[in-house]
């Protein structure tokens, strides 16, 4: 159960996530398997309410920002408010690990300047942050400035 002395601060809540069937390792723990939820960091609103505070991953249909309802468990039940579409993209990694990371690290900045936000996810693999009224001819169009070549993925669910 969630209290009042919670309010304004951060907690973690899941949803639960179809498997698409595809395998990845944890970075915590090193095992190998298909995903079946995303936990994230939300800001506790009250009244069973948080305000998601990373980009998720997995859980495409939610956003940065968005608003949601949870249960006692810290489970969401349902969006209240969307405040972002989620998106990821890939950029192609390099043999030499310091070369990825400087890619990394200018796809970051580059997108500093947009409404985009950005979140790594593991070395090639990313999670945008799209505002909701960008379309996607502008964001394949902001994707396509960066020095390093950004491959979106095709949207799986209904944004």
């Amino acid at each position: 159960m969630i209290t009042d002395e919670k309010k304004g601060k951060l907690i973690k809540i899941r949803i639960s996530v179809q498997s698409d069937g595809t395998k990845y390792k944890c970075s915590e723990c090193g095992k190998e398997g298909e995903v079946e939820g995303e936990t994230l960091w939300a800001r506790y609103i009250g009244d069973n309410k948080a305000k998601l505070d990373n980009i998720p991953f997995f859980a495409e249909e939610i956003g940065l920002g968005d608003l949601v309802e949870i249960n006692d468990d810290c489970e969401i039940i349902r969006v209240l408010e969307k405040a972002t579409v989620t998106r990821k993209a890939t950029y192609k990694i390099s043999e030499d690990k310091e070369e990825t990371i400087k890619k990394w690290k200018r796809i970051w900045k580059y997108f500093e300047n947009t409404d985009i936000k950005t979140e790594g996810s593991y070395p090639g693999l990313f999670s945008l942050s799209i505002p909701i009224d960008m379309n996607d001819k502008r964001l394949r169009e902001i994707c396509e400035n960066c020095s390093v070549k950004i491959d979106l993925i095709e949207v799986s669910v209904d944004q």
